[in-house]
């Protein structure tokens, strides 16, 4: 008797649930990039808010300093 080899076994794994699995990774990969791009909106936003912060404080200290020396441009 001739011994045969094996018979190679199928993938359990069906077309859909590939394309499901394809279809997942790619969404995942979508939201990581919106959520860096997010992150990137956020930081400038934040520097934008500081500078502001910045601006208003001197203003006040000019406005203050014009208070105490009426005289003085």
């Amino acid at each position: 008797m001739v011994v045969q080899p094996p018979k190679p076994q199928r993938n359990p794994v069906s077309k859909n649930q590939k394309k499901k699995e394809e279809e997942e990774e790619e969404e995942e990969e979508e939201e990581e990039e919106e959520e860096e791009e997010e992150k990137k909106k956020k930081k400038k936003k934040k520097k934008k808010k500081k500078k502001k912060k910045k601006k208003k404080k001197k203003k006040k200290k000019k406005r203050k300093e014009k208070a105490k020396n009426p005289g003085k441009k």
